[in-house]
């Protein structure tokens, strides 16, 4: 007698799964992002830094600017000048 194997696999559903799953009949195309979904993905993007910012400021023990930007030091992040570019 086998020993029971709770592993069971999942499969597509359908015999052709990957063909029917393509975004378009013709693969050449490059699926590019328009200008309004490139800018709300950096207005996105912005705002989680920002967030992400403000959770290590809201550590600080003092509101003095060197304490917070010690701790955003700290946490790893950088400024980035025009002349290091």
């Amino acid at each position: 007698m086998k020993a029971y194997d709770p592993v069971v696999s999942i499969k597509a559903p359908f015999k052709h799964w990957d063909a029917l799953n393509q975004l378009t009949d013709n693969p050449s195309l490059d699926n590019t992002s328009t200008p309004e979904e490139d800018a709300e993905f950096t207005r996105i993007t912005r705002n989680q830094e920002i967030a992400a910012m403000a959770c290590v400021a809201r550590t600080s023990p003092t509101t003095s600017a060197e304490s917070v930007c010690s701790l955003l030091y700290d946490a790893g992040y950088r400024l980035v000048s025009a002349s290091s570019k």
